[in-house]
């Protein structure tokens, strides 16, 4: 009956701790995006789903349970003379058995996180081994004590000599505190140092500019205007709705995942290219040559998002017209190219006679001015330059 009170408290606890920590969590994504819409856009973000409150939760019990479980389990080998004089003390759990619990609990932890069984590995190993340093220096550190404790004032020699009889409790706190404050230093080293390394692998005369609406009849003189810059090159681009797959409607309550419910809620950018771009890869079919008509090809990975295949119909709604086409080929898109790049492409026909505006990425060297003179040439156009956004990110981060 004991146990049972016990164990209710503490999952009364681990809910109450886990629901304000949920709450917390949703208010922070709220600000964070609140935030996040004055730097970088101006829409509604969609809502967090259900799963990661769930996984709040049970990160939460997980971790509650493998710390408390061990003195609570022990509670019935307390005898009643324990309760009654308490100068006898408690008796406490092993080492062993608070130490094998809670490590099994953050070993699940890691393993459900990391969702990968080499990264889960890597990371108990280097937590072990970290953990078994701090503790070596930790140990040395307390007997090295002794030397001192001759040493300064009586409230200096007391508090000294208190360490060395806790020696095996103040190894651990200072191992404990040792391996909290590097988990927070490595935080705040990799959040930049992943940034800076991403920059530094992406090849030289990566597009640092984008240049969107475009207007058509603007579009082959601003192609001249940026002849001496390293271009991917002018792509069509027009905006309508996803409407059918063959005579089958495109709608939300049709598929199980969030990413597909979201495709088929949003607004599609189409686009045309003559050639297969440079960093785009067919996996499946054929790309269309000079002549071909009406084709499609569609990234594999939202094709499969989809369930689209070769020799589908695809329906869009372009402002008042319907198009259609097959689709004839699927591709794999390096999409941190910095390239312009769609999940739909069609073949130039399709697109011809559609309201349309332009789209360019290109690369511009640090104090050049032609980015002044194109927005005061072109007025339509919206440049979005790339490396004033990555110093955006570094500030928040």
């Amino acid at each position: 009956l004991i146990l049972r009170i016990y164990l209710l408290r503490i999952l009364g606890l681990g809910l109450l701790a886990s629901t304000l920590g949920c709450g917390l969590g949703w208010l922070a994504q709220q600000g964070l995006a609140a935030l996040l819409a004055g730097y970088f856009f101006n829409m509604a973000l969609p809502p967090p789903s259900f799963m990661p409150i769930l996984a709040g939760f049970a990160t939460g019990l997980i971790t509650l349970l493998g710390f408390a479980l061990p003195p609570i389990l022990r509670i019935h080998t307390v005898s009643p003379l324990r309760v009654l004089r308490h100068d006898l003390g408690a008796t406490p759990p092993t080492v062993w058995q608070m130490v094998g619990v809670a490590s099994l609990a953050m070993a699940l932890l890691m393993f459900w996180q990391a969702g990968e069984t080499k990264l889960a590995l890597f990371m108990i190993g280097g937590t072990f081994l970290s953990l078994l340093v701090l503790t070596g220096a930790a140990y040395v550190l307390v007997q090295s004590l002794r030397i001192f404790r001759q040493q300064g004032g009586v409230t200096w020699r007391f508090g000294l000599a208190n360490l060395g009889r806790r020696a095996n409790a103040t190894t651990t706190q200072l191992s404990a505190f040792g391996l909290g404050i590097m988990a927070l230093l490595l935080l705040a080293v990799v959040r930049v140092d992943l940034l800076e390394t991403w920059q530094d692998s992406l090849p030289e005369g990566v597009p640092n500019h984008f240049i969107i609406n475009i207007q058509e009849k603007d579009a082959p003189a601003l192609e001249a205007k940026l002849s001496d810059a390293v271009s991917s090159g002018m792509y069509p681009m027009a905006v309508g709705r996803f409407i059918a797959i063959n005579d089958q409607a495109v709608l939300a309550e049709n598929y199980s995942s969030n990413s597909a419910k979201r495709f088929a809620q949003r607004t599609f950018n189409l686009s045309s290219a003559m050639h297969l771009p440079a960093d785009n890869r067919i996996v499946a079919g054929r790309f269309w040559e000079n002549g071909d008509k009406g084709q499609l090809s569609v990234e594999a990975g939202f094709a499969k998002e989809m369930g689209i295949n070769l020799g589908d119909i695809l329906h869009f709604r372009i402002a008042s017209e319907d198009v259609s086409a097959k689709v004839t080929s699927l591709r794999s898109v390096q999409w941190d190219s910095f390239q312009v790049n769609f999940f739909i492409l069609a073949s130039p026909d399709v697109m011809q006679d559609l309201a349309k505006t332009f789209v360019t990425s290109f690369y511009l060297p640090p104090q050049s001015d032609l980015i002044i003179s194109m927005v005061r040439e072109f007025p339509s156009i919206t440049v979005i330059n790339v490396e004033a956004l990555l110093v955006q990110v570094r500030k928040i981060m």
